[in-house]
């Protein structure tokens, strides 16, 4: 078990790095080209580009630009906002507690409401209980994510009152952050939990037919033992890697979801720098949120060794 999570971290150090540099020629190459006129206007002079692209440190060599980022991010510094000029950490601080927070919330709520509606549905296979919820897990996920936030929006908070409309709360009152929270988690909930509630369904029915089952029922267990013990225990594998693929996604999404309800977060952060030509920060953020993706795949690799025993030797 101890050599496969170190195979593993052993991956994540090369691929974070190569990650990094993709991105550093990607910024500097293909899709930046020339980040201060960007930054400036067409309408600026040469002279303030000249001194814009000193400061960037873009009249430097490419190998020389390549080690100074290098070194900023062995050391923590994803650099300064080329915009306000605060740290890109210190903004970072502020914001991904609330995008964190959204994540967490939205999988649990999914978890919660995806997984006993795959039960109900398997148990009542091709009866009218389980075609309704097949039908509405497959509405409700195929429908876009900002179009399903501005209608919860407009019932939960427009027409209803129950909620408030736009923001994140007072961070000093976990009561006001939690009813903020309660819509937009809400929001990337549902279509998750369609995604868990299919799963589940597919993966029971496939248990429910094994062998130990069979055995476990002429033992005279009762069928609550049976479905919960033991059919559903073996479901868990297929619903964690999907866990961490949908915790993945949902941090993906989040960027219509803090937009569409005004929530801070690192969704919102990204947009913001790429609307006003942010070279600095974009390049961080998106760095930043490659590292997120690579490690939550990390971490549900490691979880799925515990769960699974026998990819440990594998």
């Amino acid at each position: 078990m101890i050599s496969y999570i170190v195979r593993r971290l052993l991956i994540v150090i090369p691929l974070i790095l190569l990650v990094s540099s993709l991105l550093f020629v990607v910024m500097r190459v293909v899709a930046i080209g020339d980040p201060a006129t960007a930054l400036l206007g067409v309408e600026a002079t040469q002279q303030a580009v000249d001194s814009l692209i000193r400061r960037m440190g873009l009249d430097r060599p490419l190998w020389e630009q390549y080690c100074t980022y290098m070194g900023g991010l062995l050391k923590g510094d994803l650099g300064r906002s080329l915009i306000g000029g605060e740290k890109i950490v210190d903004a970072l601080r502020t914001v991904l507690p609330y995008t964190f927070t959204l994540t967490i919330v939205s999988v649990l709520i999914s978890l919660f409401i995806g997984i006993p509606l795959g039960i109900l549905a398997a148990l009542h296979r091709n009866r009218w209980m389980d075609h309704l919820l097949r039908a509405t897990s497959t509405i409700v996920r195929c429908m876009p994510t900002f179009y399903l936030g501005l209608l919860i929006l407009i019932a939960f908070a427009v027409k209803l009152r129950l909620f408030p409309t736009i923001g994140g709360g007072d961070p000093s009152s976990p009561l006001d952050l939690a009813i903020h929270l309660v819509l937009p988690a809400l929001t990337l909930a549902l279509p998750s939990a369609a995604s868990f509630m299919r799963l589940t369904r597919s993966t029971f029915l496939e248990q429910i037919n094994e062998d130990y089952v069979r055995t476990a029922r002429a033992k005279g267990l009762t069928e609550r033992v049976v479905i919960y013990k033991h059919a559903l225990r073996n479901c868990l594998s297929a619903t964690l890697t999907i866990t961490g693929l949908q915790f993945i996604a949902l941090i993906g999404n989040g960027v219509l979801i803090e937009n569409v309800f005004g929530r801070p977060g690192l969704g919102r952060l990204i947009v913001g720098s790429v609307l006003q030509s942010d070279y600095t920060s974009v390049q961080s953020l998106l760095l930043l949120y490659a590292a997120i993706v690579i490690l939550i795949n990390l971490l549900t690799d490691l979880t799925y060794a515990f769960v699974d025993p026998r990819i440990r030797y594998s």
